[in-house]
């Protein structure tokens, strides 16, 4: 009986840059297999992250107007920032005063003459998890109806979650095995910690994180498990993603890519792209 061996072709991912516009593309083997373009103006900012300054506090409102590197301040209320210890789940008074510094995640992009709403209770959006650091909360999606699914999820968050730390299961973690989920809570943990590593040596207006990166969309979407390198164009973007693929036992994925040439046209991808683009007659 004659024996057959099927070698697996290499997967892997590529992200370059220029002029803030972000080129993507994922190749098997040689072949390209998926080609996005990212531009740098979309006008939806939330979920972003930044390192914002208090400017001014109401008392009266329970609000506070922030500077976070936008054109028009961002306002916070109360409700948005994370309760003190000893306190209850919201806190009842403004823990911030003029001048203080946050980070601060936009919830709610501005909309005409008013600013982003803004919120000091992160979070960051995976495939099948919602991770709330210092959010000590479970819950599971509003679409998984049955009862005694969602306690069985509830369990498994249990599981999931770091201490001080909270996790919502979204209407796909069903379709996931525990491994994977474990995999995509420690991914999730690593992007937070890049960010807060990031706001230490930030200055005030700085965008810490962009949950519409191409690269957080990406990663999101695709298992990791099936990638054999990451290419990265930009050093920053190396390091975060480096770090948070450290979490995963997958930071030797992540390449920085140095090279002369252009590195869509080092890999063969830029000739791939035109042949797609190219008219046909």
């Amino acid at each position: 009986m004659r024996c057959v061996r099927f070698i697996k072709m290499q997967k892997n991912m590529y992200f370059d840059y220029f002029g803030g516009d972000c080129f993507a593309a994922v190749t098997e083997g040689d072949t390209l297999v998926e080609f996005h373009l990212d531009s740098a103006g979309a006008s939806d900012i939330s979920g972003n992250i930044y390192k914002g300054r208090v400017v001014n506090v109401l008392e009266g409102m329970q609000a506070a107007f922030v500077a976070f590197g936008q054109a028009k301040n961002g306002y916070l209320y109360a409700g948005d920032i994370p309760a003190a210890e000893g306190v209850g789940e919201v806190t009842q008074k403004l823990s911030v005063g003029v001048g203080d510094e946050v980070m601060v995640q936009v919830s709610k992009s501005p909309i005409g003459t008013k600013g982003a709403r803004l919120t000091m209770n992160l979070s960051f959006v995976g495939k099948y998890l919602i991770y709330l650091p210092g959010t000590p909360f479970l819950g599971v999606s509003r679409k998984i109806t049955a009862e005694a699914e969602r306690a069985s999820l509830i369990a498994v968050a249990e599981k999931l979650r770091f201490a001080g730390d909270g996790l919502i299961m979204r209407t796909r973690s069903p379709q996931a095995d525990l491994k994977t989920l474990k995999a995509e809570a420690k991914y999730l943990r690593g992007l937070y910690l890049t960010t807060k590593a990031a706001y230490a040596d930030a200055a005030a207006g700085d965008l810490l994180y962009r949950d519409a990166d191409l690269h957080v969309r990406l990663l999101r979407d695709i298992d990791l498990k099936e990638i054999d390198k990451i290419y990265i164009g930009s050093e920053t973007v190396y390091k975060r993603l480096g770090a948070a693929l450290k979490e995963i036992g997958k930071k030797n994925t992540a390449v920085l890519y140095s090279g002369e040439r252009e590195m869509f046209d080092y890999f063969g991808i830029e000739q791939q792209v035109f042949n797609i683009l190219r008219s046909h007659v």
